[in-house]
């Protein structure tokens, strides 16, 4: 589903025929991908300015200042994010709010491109996908804790839990 939403977002940019709708796509795209790959809350991306934002050629971080419960945190920017970001930027311009959406705004704009694709999104099943990505990666569950910015390992459970698929390869290491 998360493949099938991101194409959508690359389809939706691709097909932009004005400069309005070319941004609002880049932007929308953008920010599918920053949210599929750092795992923020949709209040702290909105809140986000672009002081913010660290990117070199290699790394890049985001600090989220006052995420729940007050709490600030520095979460690191793969190369995937720092490509949305700088796309991101280069249509925008350096001046304001990152994204410059409110949370509904954001909301409705995802719940938009996941109609268009098919699937039903909201913006913290994105953040449950970046955990479960990362599990499945073999990262483990104090790191995801901390990019999420959890304070208890049971919080990152709920968001790990296993599904159909998980448990049907588990069994199928047993087939050797």
């Amino acid at each position: 589903e998360q493949y099938r939403l991101l194409r959508e977002a690359e389809r939706a940019v691709g097909a932009a025929d004005t400069p309005t709708r070319r941004r609002l796509a880049v932007r929308d795209w953008a920010l599918v991908v920053f949210l599929l790959n750092t795992g923020l809350r949709i209040a702290e991306v909105c809140a986000l300015m672009l002081e913010d934002v660290q990117m070199g050629e290699r790394s890049g971080w985001v600090s989220v200042r006052g995420g729940k419960g007050g709490k600030s945190r520095k979460v690191p920017l793969n190369a995937e994010a720092r490509k949305a970001l700088r796309m991101w930027l280069d249509e925008r311009g350096e001046t304001g709010g990152l994204f410059d959406l409110t949370p509904s705004g954001a909301y409705r704009r995802l719940a938009e491109l996941g109609r268009r694709a098919g699937v039903e999104v909201h913006p913290h099943t994105l953040r449950h996908t970046l955990a479960k990505n990362l599990v499945d990666a073999g990262v483990g569950l104090h790191e995801v804790a901390a990019l999420l910015g959890h304070s208890s390992l049971n919080t990152t459970r709920v968001y790990v839990t296993p599904g159909e698929r998980d448990l049907e390869r588990a069994m199928r290491m047993l087939e050797g």
